[in-house]
C-alpha cells in the first residue's frame, strides 16, 4: 500500500508530481490532451460536475456539506430588494459554496435515496472518506496518487451519479469512462481486494445500484492502465507529446449501429 496523505481535495488535484486516474484518461485521448491539462488548461466544472460533488459531500462528508455548502435563497434579483438581500446572503456565508436551490434539494434526496439502500448504508456504516495515497509504481518507476471516495478495510467504495444506474447502463459507463481502469489504479495505490461502486440516479426516484468489479474488469483495466503509463514515461522522457496522427484516416460506425 503506498502513504495515505491527508490533504483536501483541492490540494490532491492541484498536484502535478503524480499520475492520476484522470492523467491516465488523457493521455489515452492524447498525449497532447495530458501535456495541455499539465500546462494548465483547465476545463470549467460542469453542472453535472458540480452536481455530483455536491452529493459526494452530502452523502460521504456530511459535516462538510453543513459547513461549506449552503443553499442559494430563492430571490428576485432584478429588484433592488433582492439584491440587497442577496447582498446579505453572501456576507453571512462568505466563504461557503452557494448551490442553487433545485440542486441542493436534489443532493439531499440523493443522498437520502443511498441511505434508504440498506446494502449501501452497510458499505458507509464504517470507513473513512476521502482518503489520499501516493506511491511509486516499480514497474514504471513513476509516482501515482489516488484518491478513494470511501476506504474501509481492504474495500473501496466509489460513489457515482448516474442518469441510469441499471446493470446494463452502467456497464456501458464503465467502459466510456473507464472506472475499470480507476478500479486497476486504485486496487495498487491501496492494495484492496474489493472495489465496489455506488451508483446513484441523478433524477427521482434516485435508484440506488452496488456493483463490485469482478477479475475479467480488473485485469482489462490493468492492461489499459499499464498501456497508458508506457506511454506517459515515453513522453515525459522525450519530451514529445503528439495529438491525434496527422494522417487521413478511415472512418467506419460503430459496431452498434
Amino acid at each position: 500500500m503506498g502513504k495515505l496523505v491527508s490533504i483536501s481535495e483541492s490540494e490532491y488535484h492541484a498536484d502535478r508530481t503524480a499520475v492520476s486516474k484522470s492523467w491516465l484518461d488523457k493521455i489515452e485521448k492524447s498525449p497532447l490532451h495530458l501535456k495541455s491539462y499539465l500546462d494548465g488548461m483547465v476545463t470549467s466544472q460542469t453542472p453535472s460536475m458540480q452536481l455530483g460533488s455536491v452529493t459526494h459531500a452530502a452523502i460521504l462528508e456530511p459535516d462538510r456539506f453543513q459547513s461549506e455548502f449552503v443553499c442559494a435563497p430563492i430571490l428576485d434579483k432584478r429588484t433592488k430588494a433582492g439584491k440587497e438581500k442577496f447582498a446579505q446572503f453572501e456576507e453571512e456565508n462568505k466563504g461557503r459554496i452557494v448551490v442553487p436551490p433545485d440542486m441542493f434539494s436534489k443532493a439531499e434526496s440523493m443522498r437520502d435515496a443511498v441511505y434508504a439502500n440498506s446494502a449501501a448504508k452497510k458499505l458507509l456504516v464504517a470507513g473513512k472518506p476521502e482518503q489520499s495515497v501516493f506511491w511509486n509504481d516499480g514497474e514504471f518507476d513513476v509516482e501515482c496518487k489516488a484518491r478513494g471516495d470511501w476506504v474501509r478495510e481492504n474495500i473501496i467504495v466509489d460513489l457515482k451519479t448516474a442518469t441510469d444506474a441499471s446493470k446494463q447502463s452502467f456497464s456501458k459507463s464503465i467502459a466510456n469512462y473507464r472506472y475499470h481502469v480507476q478500479a486497476a489504479h486504485y486496487e495498487v495505490g491501496f492494495d484492496i481486494d474489493k472495489f465496489v461502486f455506488i451508483v446513484v440516479e441523478s433524477e427521482p426516484p434516485h435508484g440506488v445500484a452496488i456493483y463490485a468489479v469482478d477479475s475479467n474488469m480488473l485485469l482489462r483495466g490493468s492492461e489499459a492502465r499499464k498501456r497508458n503509463l508506457d506511454s506517459y514515461c515515453e513522453c515525459k522522457a522525450a519530451d514529445v507529446w503528439p495529438g491525434y496522427p496527422e494522417k487521413v484516416q478511415s472512418i467506419e460506425l460503430p459496431s452498434w449501429a
